[in-house]
């Protein structure tokens, strides 16, 4: 969401705090997303986070996957 900043005012007093508030954008890049591109969305998490249960673990561990490389290059 994007972020306005306005500044806050102390009386006769002026500092440098900011005030951060959304801003309301009913025109936003994901406020109107089609019912497919919901579905195609979540089918990606869904396979990402199925990958990662049932997947090699030296595709998500650098260490690991070096020490493979090594074990198989010899």
């Amino acid at each position: 969401a994007a972020v306005e900043t306005q500044q806050e005012e102390d009386g006769d007093r002026y500092d440098d705090s900011s005030v951060f508030h959304a801003k309301s954008e009913s025109s936003g890049p994901f406020n109107n997303l089609r019912w497919s591109t919901r579905v195609f969305s979540m089918e990606c998490v869904c396979r990402i986070i199925a990958q990662c249960e049932n997947g090699d673990p030296a595709h998500f561990n650098m260490a690991l996957a070096q020490e493979q490389r090594l074990h198989e290059s010899a």
